[in-house]
């Protein structure tokens, strides 16, 4: 299928995206173009195409868009402002409010029904459910939509507090919940996310297979002082926040910011080590990193 297709394709499974960036009327014909060969495509190999949940979303920063009429097989598509792909929401704007909204609730649902069956159960037993069952769902995907608000960091935190008394089964007023996460050993939500975050990164600036349009981004840093590591980065300059926080530009930052000696032990190219000693160097500094 993209053979021939000037725009960027992303297949799984049955599921196509495709994009690409508008700088000129031009980009918008050779974007429709780009539809009409998908759907020569399948109309040629026999494979039918579901127009209704086929949608199109113009992810833009300005204060006004204009919507081109884009079609698919002569039907018109329509425009979305939010779009959940591959379970991630993606908003128009690029703000991770409804994700972050969607996956709290989504885990305070599984815990409910965790801590309604498994109620009497033994401590371990409740501590593999929460570890299994809601954790993941609090972490899926979250190198991308990583908050930076303190309020929707507190949230995500909430759930494990909430799993914390139900692990430890004590509910009192005056029972402190952060002494019960430090007894279970269990991390912070927010530490787990940066050390997945940088590991991530990490795989990124080892060009691992499939990461090139970010890895094409990062250039060698042009400043070392005393305090930097033999591998910083350039930093990526954004005006907004959208971008700032986002995935590439925060990460290129936190990467140049960990201690030289860290970075002198890390095995950069054992991506399964560079997350375990990440996760376990962002475990130790939470409560300075995070609170």
């Amino acid at each position: 299928m993209p053979n021939g297709i000037v725009s960027k394709v992303r297949l799984f499974a049955d599921d196509t995206l495709l994009y690409l960036t508008v700088n000129t009327p031009e980009d918008l014909v050779t974007f429709q173009n780009d539809l009409n060969s998908i759907d020569n495509w399948c109309k040629k190999w026999q494979m039918c195409l579901n127009y209704d949940k086929c949608e199109i979303m113009h992810i833009y920063s300005g204060r006004e868009k204009e919507n081109f009429d884009f079609k698919l097989g002569g039907f018109s598509l329509s425009y979305t402002d939010s779009y959940k792909y591959l379970g991630v929401h993606i908003h128009d704007r690029l703000k991770w409010d409804k994700h972050i909204e969607e996956t709290v609730n989504k885990a305070k649902r599984t815990l409910f029904v965790v801590k309604k069956v498994l109620r009497k159960s033994r401590p371990n037993v409740k501590k593999l459910a929460y570890f299994s069952l809601v954790r993941p769902l609090l972490e899926y995907a979250s190198s991308v939509w990583d908050p930076s608000q303190v309020g929707q960091i507190h949230s995500i935190e909430m759930i494990q507090r909430m799993a914390a008394r139900f692990c430890t089964n004590r509910f009192g007023y005056n029972d402190s919940v952060s002494s019960m996460i430090e007894e279970l050993g269990w991390s912070s939500l927010s530490s787990r996310r940066y050390g997945n975050r940088l590991s991530l990164f990490s795989a990124v600036y080892s060009r691992k297979k499939g990461l090139s349009d970010l890895s094409q981004q990062l250039q060698k840093g042009n400043y070392f002082s005393r305090k930097d590591h033999s591998e910083k980065v350039a930093e990526i300059k954004c005006n907004k926040n959208v971008g700032h926080f986002s995935f590439l530009p925060r990460s290129v930052r936190d990467w140049n910011s960990l201690p030289n000696e860290f970075i002198k032990n890390l095995a950069i190219n054992d991506q399964q080590k560079v997350r375990e000693s990440l996760l376990k160097f962002s475990g130790s500094t939470a409560n300075v990193r995070f609170y």
